[in-house]
């Protein structure tokens, strides 16, 4: 399983069973039905589906998400880990977004609580 394979599975289920993180994730989509966000490399893509009843990670693009972040493996990687946020990252060039930048804000919020 390659390392941002794992890392946003792990996320996702560190986020579903925390049920603080959860009422944050609540609290982000409500009234909507979820959000998704893209995390893409040159190789590879996947997506996390965040639902009231929790995170799921799965492999692929999402055609139509409220946010992609596109960058080197290990940039995504630590950006899910909470090591560096949207910012830092973009700011040293590691790190580009598409769509929606406030909702990285909002996702920036699950992984600190």
């Amino acid at each position: 399983m390659p390392a941002l394979e794992q890392v946003l599975k792990q996320k996702a289920a560190e986020i579903s069973g925390n049920p603080t993180k959860m009422a944050k994730v609540r609290d982000w989509i409500d009234g909507y039905r979820g959000k998704i966000l893209n995390f893409k490399t040159k190789g590879t893509a996947y997506h996390l589906v965040f639902t009231k009843e929790g995170v799921a990670c799965r492999a692929g693009e999402y055609p139509s998400v409220e946010l992609t972040y596109i960058g080197e493996e290990d940039a995504l990687s630590s950006l899910v880990r909470g090591e560096t946020t949207t910012r830092d990252a973009a700011k040293a060039g590691k790190l580009k977004t598409w769509h929606n930048l406030h909702e990285a804000v909002r996702f920036e919020e699950v992984l600190k609580t």
